[in-house]
């Protein structure tokens, strides 16, 4: 075969690989987003950067391996590639992964219940010897403003 279209089947079978790649990580979000609540505007955030990144890699991925040329095969390879995953894989990695994070929370329960104990110890002790912390300053109250009306009331 030509060098050219070796190349180009190079590029193609990388695109669907890296079509994979991407489904996989934004699995791998989707499951600590599930594990995790996160508000809208953390979501939206961690979208933006998620594409953000992907963008750069797409952007090399492109450069390096076609001197910076986008080809309808690369692209297509990449929808290729994230729809297989997706269709079959998607359900059992997004399982596991929210498994894991899950899971791997629960390491920390057993220290927020010590941090408890302490907090609760310390008071306890700082109540009996009569040691007081420092008070909090009030914060100043800001003056009512009247509300204006414009037309009825």
């Amino acid at each position: 075969m030509d060098q050219v279209v070796v190349a180009e089947l190079q590029l193609f079978g990388i695109s669907v690989l890296f079509g994979i790649f991407m489904a996989i990580t934004y699995d791998v979000l989707r499951g600590a987003r599930r594990a995790i609540h996160h508000s809208d505007f953390m979501i939206g955030m961690q979208d933006t950067i998620y594409w953000f990144i992907m963008a750069v890699l797409i952007f090399r991925l492109f450069y390096r391996f076609n001197s910076g040329a986008i080809r309808g095969y690369a692209i297509m390879g990449m929808l290729i590639g994230s729809g297989v995953y997706l269709s079959l894989f998607s359900k059992g990695i997004l399982t596991l992964v929210t498994f894991l994070v899950t899971k791997f929370l629960y390491i920390f329960i057993p220290f927020r219940k010590m941090k408890k104990i302490i907090r609760k110890a310390l008071k306890k002790v700082a109540k009996k010897y009569k040691i007081v912390s420092r008070p909090r300053e009030k914060a100043q109250e800001r003056p009512r403003t009247e509300r204006v009306y414009y037309g009825k009331k």
